[in-house]
């Protein structure tokens, strides 16, 4: 169970809607508050000689006021959580949310993604992007306190994108979910997307016999990790099920998702930075573009080299 949990706060109250949900579905929770001074600190609005505006405080201003919200909120959650520590620190919010985590040791980051549009994030990059390149702990990214009802868990037969597994049953167990594990297959190594669609136009059935070969071998692999999932849910009534799709996989898990009715898609992520980021991108950034759904994400320290 999740039973320790950073709450990442900006003075807003699309942000306290993680408490929201954390308060109503996490029973006996010990939970961390933090805000920090930085770029999720709002301007001021100032008023004189008949002109309004705003300025950017100065950062012991923000401190002083970060303070003092974060003082409010731990006596708002201190009537349901079983413990409260708050933290006001000066500095930009993603590292310092990590620095956290990893102190506390937390079990779980819970927080609001606020949705850039892309120009914003070519610009500035999202504070919830940024936590999951280096958190220590799987990252829940909501967009709202509603109670998610159906998780799309993303597989693709690699011990890496496996250790979503556990976090995952552990929330599914928690909030009694049903699940839908799906895997994208993307044969590039015995056939590339465009020669499939070359055949398919030539010989539909063989194209069809292709992907049917893939999707086959997809199934049993789901299936066996089902069999697992379900033996680790203790008798709780859960629904667990698979879908297997081919092709691009940030197209095909948005769809699935649509179909499947999921409305949280669990998956883990590379955390790539710098350069690699650049020319390789975040498949997991990817299908949080594409989609609207909250996301369980989590950054393995795994050496997918083994």
């Amino acid at each position: 169970m999740y039973n320790k949990i950073l709450v990442p706060l900006d003075g807003s109250l699309r942000a306290e809607q993680a408490l929201a949900l954390v308060s109503n579905y996490f029973a006996d929770v010990e939970l961390i508050l933090l805000e920090t001074t930085g770029d999720m600190t709002q301007p001021m609005p100032v008023y004189a000689a008949g002109h309004s505006g705003y300025i950017q405080p100065l950062p012991e201003v923000k401190k002083m006021r970060n303070d003092e919200y974060i003082s409010q909120m731990k006596e708002r959650t201190g009537s349901w959580a079983t413990q409260v520590r708050g933290y006001s620190l000066v500095g930009p919010p993603a590292p310092k949310i990590v620095e956290i985590a990893e102190n506390e040791q937390v079990d779980l980051i819970v927080m609001v993604t606020h949705g850039y549009d892309r120009f914003e994030r070519i610009l500035f990059g999202s504070v919830t992007e940024k936590v999951i390149r280096d958190a220590p702990c799987p990252v829940l990214a909501i967009r709202d306190d509603d109670l998610p009802k159906h998780m799309l868990i993303a597989l693709d037969g690699t011990p890496f994108a496996e250790e979503i597994l556990e976090p995952a049953i552990k929330l599914a167990t928690q909030l009694k979910i049903d699940v839908t594990l799906a895997r994208v297959n993307v044969p590039k190594d015995v056939i590339s997307a465009r020669d499939l669609d070359g055949i398919r136009s030539i010989d539909r059935e063989l194209a069809d016999v292709i992907v049917a070969n893939h999707s086959g071998r997809s199934e049993i692999y789901l299936d066996s990790i089902r069999q697992r999932f379900i033996s680790q849910l203790d008798g709780i009534d859960i629904k667990v099920d698979y879908d297997v799709a081919y092709g691009r996989p940030d197209v095909q898990l948005a769809e699935i998702a649509i179909y499947n009715e999921c409305d949280l898609i669990a998956m883990t992520t590379h955390g790539r930075k710098g350069l690699q980021h650049l020319l390789k991108g975040s498949m997991t950034e990817k299908v949080m573009h594409r989609t609207d759904v909250a996301m369980l994400i989590l950054h393995p320290d795994l050496d997918e080299s083994k």
